[in-house]
């Protein structure tokens, strides 16, 4: 019978993978490096998980248990939608510096060419951030805080891209040296100034007396 492996283990062997998987994507990682880094061994980490897809799953669904927290603590109450989007963007600013291999994995996964396994993590992240967005949003249209003609699933999406590339700026380096172009190096390090041009942009964006056509 196989010794079972601590809890703590498991975490570890997680956090490896996640890191692992984040700079090197599904099918370049190796289970053989990421058992050794965890201290376990590789028939381990296949007992506990399967195959290495399953594994990797596993591992992504860390990840977004622990963005799910960080959002539904930062979209709690009822305040109005600049000031919940501010808390939103300051909570994302933060767990995009602590977790930059979160944002990493994420980044890589929306690459990804396998349109099944493309499919089955779409639903689970961003089940996430949608219903969050998407409350947060109709929220607002209770309020009268947005046109009342606008679409809440569109005004959704196109917030969640905001949010998304917000937080790969922070992460990916890609993405960092692109925000570095347009915005120059203060970007890079000021949050503030960031969440100050963000919720203007939102502002501008999203308010009943803004004025389109």
């Amino acid at each position: 019978m196989q010794k079972r492996v601590s809890e703590e283990k498991l975490q570890r062997l997680r956090k490896t993978g996640i890191e692992e998987f984040a700079r090197k994507g599904l099918e370049n990682a190796n289970i053989n490096d990421i058992a050794r880094k965890a201290g376990i061994s590789v028939g381990t980490l296949y007992n506990y998980f399967g195959t290495k897809e399953d594994f990797f799953v596993a591992c992504l669904e860390t990840a977004v248990d622990d963005l799910e927290a960080a959002l539904h603590e930062a979209s709690e109450g009822d305040v109005p939608l600049l000031e919940r989007a501010d808390k939103i963007i300051r909570s994302l600013q933060v767990y995009s510096r602590e977790h930059p291999e979160v944002n990493r994995l994420y980044n890589q996964i929306t690459s990804s060419t396998d349109p099944g396994l493309a499919a089955r993590l779409a639903a689970r992240i961003e089940s996430v951030s949608s219903e969050t967005y998407r409350k947060t949003i109709q929220d607002a249209a209770d309020r009268g805080e947005i046109r009342s003609d606008e679409d809440i699933r569109y005004l959704s999406f196109f917030f969640d891209d905001l949010m998304t590339t917000l937080q790969f700026s922070y992460s990916c380096p890609y993405y960092r040296e692109r925000l570095r172009i347009f915005c120059g190096d203060e970007a890079l390090e000021d949050d503030e100034l960031m969440r100050d041009q963000l919720l203007s942009f939102l502002n501008a964006a999203f308010s009943p007396h803004s004025d389109r056509t």
